[in-house]
């Protein structure tokens, strides 16, 4: 059996488990400021206003059905949106540039055995 948080391969986690992982892993917009500011060796003021474009930026395209091809953190595609509470609910897909070790690629193609969404 898995741990709170994290699958088997071909198992989906419970709800009740991915809200464990995300209350004890969330790093809040301050804390993501910060280390912007560190990692550019920008004051927090500048790297605050830089992330806050950024993120209306990433929201407005995502909103917009559009996939975000952003070295190295990934593609980030709009798998399905949804409605509640007078609210859109995005629900993000994010792979990952490259392969895992132990992840197995096609052996023909040398690329990711699954078909891609859009086909």
């Amino acid at each position: 059996m898995a741990k709170a948080g994290k699958t088997v391969q071909g198992e989906r986690a419970k709800p009740d488990d991915a809200a464990a992982v995300a209350a004890r892993v969330q790093v809040k917009k301050k804390d993501l400021i910060e280390r912007v500011a560190l990692k550019g060796g920008v004051k927090k003021a500048a790297a605050r206003d830089l992330t806050d474009a950024v993120l209306a930026v990433m929201a407005e395209a995502l909103e917009a059905g559009e996939t975000l091809v952003v070295p190295p953190l990934g593609k980030l595609s709009l798998a399905r949106r949804t409605e509640r509470a007078g609210s859109a609910v995005l629900h993000l897909r994010l792979k990952r540039a490259g392969a895992q070790e132990g992840e197995k690629k096609d052996e023909k193609s040398g690329s990711d055995p699954l078909a891609k969404p859009e086909e």
